[in-house]
């Protein structure tokens, strides 16, 4: 059962993917190996990440790197346990700096985010995540049942930001096996004239 569990999860970011794909992680700088003074057994691209046998069993995505256990100072309206328990987690786990990116397989490594990608424990000045998307609104565009949101106008074709249980997380702008839009940074949506953000934010006039 749990087999076919995974199964299910990597046949729904087969799914999910849109027409615009413009990179895989081998081509991506989460392809730790042979970067950031980082050497992976027999270059490995997954392995820093996931690993098929004796996974963490605290999160799911056959995860194999060690989680933050850092308090975030979130955004007041924010879920805590929603962060805990979605791919933030695991995002944060390299980008608040607290867990060096060569710690995984249980090793315990030596090379830490640093530069812009350091994103640190206080996210106050990040866009917020663990919050609940307004819905139904005005405001916002309104997500489908799969949680995508498309903008009619401002969304590329075959491109969605994505909601996690109904919350904005990492994952909503941002794909971590690859960007799927030209722009690049592992966005969801090209934000080439802010096209990301009116993706969900619904602009005046």
């Amino acid at each position: 059962m749990k087999f076919l569990t995974y199964l299910s999860i990597a046949a729904l970011g087969v799914a999910l993917l849109p027409l615009t794909v413009q990179s895989r992680v081998k081509d991506t700088p989460h392809k730790l190996t042979g970067t950031h003074g980082i050497a992976v057994e027999h270059d490995e691209i997954c392995r820093p990440c996931h690993t098929p046998h004796n996974a963490s069993t605290e999160v799911g995505y056959i995860w194999n790197h060690a989680l933050s256990t850092a308090t975030w100072t979130l955004h007041e309206d924010a879920d805590p346990a929603s962060v805990m328990s979605s791919a933030s987690r695991l995002c944060l786990s390299c980008h608040d700096g607290t867990v060096a990116l060569d710690s995984y397989g249980g090793k315990t490594g030596t090379v830490f985010m640093s530069g812009d990608e350091k994103l640190g424990t206080d996210l106050i000045n990040d866009h917020p995540i663990g919050v609940t998307y307004p819905v139904p609104s005005t405001r916002y565009n309104q997500p489908d049942a799969n949680g995508n949101i498309v903008d009619p106008v401002e969304t590329p074709a075959g491109q969605s930001a994505h909601l996690d249980d109904g919350k904005v997380q990492c994952t909503s702008c941002h794909y971590a096996h690859g960007s799927r839009a030209a722009y690049g940074k592992f966005l969801r949506v090209d934000n080439t004239g802010s096209k990301l953000c009116m993706t969900c934010h619904i602009g005046p006039g």
